[in-house]
């Protein structure tokens, strides 16, 4: 798709100049779409990030698309963007002229194509209408979509009012089993505080590995707790590691990332003897509180699967709203071979990216 007068640039490594203005302007933009994540990333996973960026004659940036290839047994697989639920549709500026996005999502498929790729999936943002998921699922063409549900707290507005009377207002946009879960918690010896130690947080990343690998799933490294801790005293208005404590021990805690107008709910953690008390619904609603009167506007709790019904309800009792995105997944070549694989042969051949809908699979 040639549109006239501006042209595409695939830049390798280097975030684009202007990256950061684009994405603040895009209705759609997100922290999994900025430096900061990028950051986080490049560190964790086998690839480094490309960029396809569209120009201008003047040189501004009018949109841009965050790549990364990573090589694997079947050969390459491009994600946009891989690690954990990121999610990284091409960012588009308002005065974008109206090819843009096609143009790039050609640019991106024709890439794909001369790598030799296996396949493509490019997740679109949960901040978007569905008039936008629909014209990336027009420009993909995709094999398979895979739909998903992020469950986003709309923030009651803050204009000023005292701690309690906003408090107030938080609580009751939440179901009254949260509520209730709520006011029983606040009565006990607990407390709310932050990581303030690297060993605090491997302390985190130990309870979060039990809670996830003990269910056989995929838990994040001691690296990812190490570079978010990092981050929180670097940036501690980008990043925090939000914990409850029974005394001096870390018995519950969530990774928070602040960004524009919204706070990434992103990994937890919880020690099972404490479960039943509901350390995690205090942390959330405390934060959620002084997020708000802060001017936070959404609490994004992140993707959830159709078949996580527990969770999904947990997350639903804070007063969530379901905004539904999609991974628009594009096989080039050898779909057949894929299938017949396992989904434990796919997480070990391609870690930490996505490949196909594993409901796609024959075993």
């Amino acid at each position: 798709m040639n549109v006239k007068g501006f042209y595409i640039d695939k830049q390798e490594g280097e975030i684009p100049q202007m990256w950061e203005e684009l994405l603040s302007v895009c209705s759609w933009g997100s922290f999994y779409q900025s430096k900061d994540n990028f950051r986080i990333i490049n560190k964790l996973i086998q690839s480094k990030l490309s960029f396809l960026s569209f120009y201008n004659i003047e040189k501004q940036l009018m949109g841009g698309l965050a790549v990364a290839v990573t090589d694997g047994q079947l050969g390459p697989v491009v994600n946009c963007l891989p690690y954990f639920g990121s999610y990284g549709d091409a960012l588009v500026h308002p005065d974008a002229p109206p090819g843009a996005e096609g143009a790039l999502y050609l640019f991106l498929i024709n890439e794909s194509r001369k790598l030799d790729a296996l396949c493509l999936t490019v997740i679109t943002s949960p901040f978007a209408d569905e008039l936008h998921h629909l014209r990336v699922r027009e420009f993909i063409a995709p094999t398979f979509i895979d739909e998903r549900c992020s469950q986003i707290v709309h923030m009651p507005e803050y204009n000023g009012e005292g701690n309690k009377i906003y408090a107030d207002k938080v609580l009751t946009q939440m179901q009254g089993r949260a509520r209730t879960a709520y006011k029983k918690i606040i009565k006990s010896e607990l407390t709310i505080g932050s990581v303030e130690s690297e060993a605090e947080a491997l302390t985190f990343a130990k309870i979060h590995k039990d809670n996830i690998g003990g269910r056989g799933g995929i838990f994040k490294t001691e690296e990812f707790f190490k570079l978010i801790f990092a981050m929180s005293r670097e940036a501690p208005e980008k990043a925090e590691m939000a914990v409850v404590h029974d005394g001096n021990a870390i018995v519950a805690g969530v990774v928070l990332f602040y960004f524009k107008d919204t706070v990434e709910y992103h990994t937890t953690c919880l020690r099972d003897e404490y479960r039943s008390l509901g350390p995690l619904t205090r942390v959330v609603v405390d934060k959620m509180i002084a997020a708000g009167m802060k001017g936070y506007r959404y609490w994004n709790f992140g993707g959830t699967w159709k078949t996580q019904e527990g969770v999904y309800r947990f997350k639903e009792s804070f007063g969530s709203v379901d905004h539904p995105y999609y991974y628009y997944n594009l096989f080039f070549r050898d779909l057949d071979r894929v299938k017949k694989m396992t989904s434990q042969e796919i997480v070990h051949a391609y870690p930490l990216c996505y490949v196909i809908p594993f409901s796609e699979l024959n075993s």
